[in-house]
């Protein structure tokens, strides 16, 4: 009897520790109790996680675990934790922002409203809940649904990260999110930090803010300006011997070489212009005159210098609108004459041929003729000179020298 007596009082004392032990881990759990279904997977997708940007698109996507209704949910972003039923910490003018968030796009559900204007978003940071009263289609668990909320700005916390010593340097710092689903809006709107209410899923997500990594690299201007009387810019070349194989001009008709050559390579924004610098032919015994700014024929018999220009890839024969468009000549009509014993090589057009050396806009002012324009990238002229003698032409050696210049607007 004794030793049932002493069982009994035993028995008795282990029950009221384990009533006590339990009573006492009641609150405790309360603040961790667990909806019906966890969230999972569960993701909010940001375009950028750089501490402080604005107008940033956050994807809120998850999958359900329970069968129903949602007609509520429920997004808190803290700074201290994920865990639902915990207080939420939040700091403001550092925490994250929602002021002007809006929804911009749903999927997700079958027979579910998902048309953006339907859903009503309550915006009071950090808590954000997206209701609808009309989504009373019961889903089956594991449906997708996606949020997609354009205009929030991310936490920027200084000096220190808020959350605990874990969540990094600024600004390189966690936050967080909590999820909940309800079957109601009420529940949703109903929601607190530490009263949770009703909700049907639920889960945590863990997010970060970071620093934007700047890349730097330099393109210098450039500018590549090469002229040529050879087969090409290396084999160079800067003669050019306008009449026949002795370079003698005749009155019987013109001698044209079109040998010279020039290429732009450059990356000028605003592009460039291609100036020529110089004078008509010279020497003791006079002048071979310079046919002027407006393009014309040559005449046999008369003295003329003269040129025509014609381009491709980048280079515009100047100017475009024709002022000075002594572009009727082609490599197709223009043939070379000068060198040989035959003269001709004009294409025969009326307004092909031209040359100002006048001191206000043509060669002999202080930048030059304006002969062409550039735009970024590579392009080449061909330059063909075309020269033609009178009668009473003294004899003599008649020369110029021509400068091509090319100028960039960066």
């Amino acid at each position: 009897m004794r030793y049932f007596r002493r069982l009994k009082n035993k028995l008795l004392l282990f029950g009221g520790l384990t009533v006590l032990l339990f009573g006492g881990l009641l609150p405790l759990l309360s603040q961790y109790t667990y909806a019906t279904g966890i969230l999972e997977p569960r993701s909010i997708q940001m375009s950028s996680s750089v501490a402080g940007q604005t107008a940033v698109s956050y994807t809120i996507k998850f999958t359900t675990a329970t069968a129903g209704a949602i007609e509520g949910v429920v997004v808190d972003f803290c700074d201290n934790t994920p865990l639902i039923g915990v207080a939420c910490t939040y700091t403001a003018g550092q925490s994250i922002s929602l002021t002007g968030v809006t929804l911009s796009s749903t999927t997700g559900g079958t027979g579910w409203i998902t048309t953006v204007g339907n859903w009503t978003l309550g915006l009071t940071s950090p808590l954000l809940t997206i209701t609808d009263a009309g989504n009373s289609t019961s889903q089956p668990g594991g449906t997708v649904i996606t949020f997609v909320l354009t205009g929030f700005t991310n936490p920027n916390y200084t000096p220190t990260c808020i959350g605990d010593s874990s969540s990094g340097t600024p600004p390189n710092c966690s936050f967080y999110a909590r999820i909940l689903t309800y079957t109601t809006p009420g529940g949703a709107t109903g929601y607190t930090p530490t009263s949770t209410g009703s909700p049907t899923d639920q889960g945590g997500i863990a997010l970060s803010t970071n620093q934007a990594i700047v890349v730097t690299s330099k393109v210098q201007e450039q500018l590549i300006f090469c002229v040529y009387t050879g087969a090409s810019c290396s084999a160079g070349g800067s003669a050019v011997s306008l009449g026949d194989t002795n370079d003698i001009l005749y009155t019987t008709g013109p001698f044209v070489d079109k040998h010279t050559t020039y290429s732009v390579t450059t990356n000028a924004a605003n592009g460039a212009i291609v100036r020529l610098l110089g004078s008509q032919l010279s020497g003791t015994a006079g002048t071979i005159t310079a046919m002027g700014a407006t393009p014309i024929i040559d005449t046999p018999g008369s003295n003329q210098f003269g040129m025509c220009s014609w381009a491709s890839g980048t280079v515009t024969i100047y100017p475009a609108d024709g002022t000075h468009a002594y572009t009727n000549c082609t490599t197709a009509l223009v043939t070379q004459s000068a060198g040989t014993t035959t003269t001709g090589g004009d294409d025969g057009d009326t307004t092909t041929w031209a040359f100002d050396a006048s001191g206000t806009t043509g060669s002999t002012s202080t930048y030059g003729w304006e002969l062409s324009t550039v735009s970024a990238g590579t392009g080449t002229a061909t330059v063909a000179f075309v020269g033609n003698v009178s009668v009473s032409q003294q004899a003599g050696v008649f020369t110029t020298t021509l400068k091509f210049v090319a100028t960039g607007a960066y």
